[in-house]
């Protein structure tokens, strides 16, 4: 089953009230060009409420425009996908998310699904536990040199 992030409601509702208030301004005043700009800005809100930004599920991730078509999409057994600071990379590439844009608790369902999905390299681990230690090490020295 596929699982959604989507954008943030209150900047959908933001737009859909702009758009309202452009529509009925213009109707009151005529026919005019802010009559187009306020059917584009209805539009653009209706999608942004409706459409998900992410969708994802056990294979793949699909990141997806306005309009619901997917823009590209990411396997999880072809393309090696982590999280570093709650950033997704695919193949060592960012994928772009406006973050602040989406739901946070459904973006962060969506880390927790990678996170989980991602193989765990054991040796990864061990380079970076040798790499605390040396600075540990590193620390210990800097101390003993002071101390004498």
């Amino acid at each position: 089953m596929d699982k959604k992030v989507t954008y943030v409601k209150v900047l959908g509702i933001l737009f859909l009230c702009c758009a309202l208030f452009i529509l009925f301004a213009s109707l009151a005043i005529g026919p005019s060009l802010n009559t187009i700009t306020g059917i584009m800005l209805l539009l653009i809100s209706i999608l942004y409420l409706v459409n998900p930004a992410v969708v994802y599920n056990d294979e793949a991730i699909m990141t997806k425009n306005l309009w619901g078509m997917t823009l590209k999409s990411y396997h999880f057994n072809k393309d090696n996908i982590t999280v570093q600071n709650r950033d997704i990379y695919a193949d060592g590439k960012k994928i772009r998310l406006s973050k602040g844009m989406l739901v946070s608790s459904e973006y962060q369902a969506l880390l927790d699904h990678i996170q989980s999905k991602s193989p765990q390299n054991p040796k990864d681990d061990e380079v970076a536990n040798e790499e605390i230690g040396k600075n540990f090490l590193k620390d210990d020295e800097i101390l003993d040199s002071d101390m004498t």
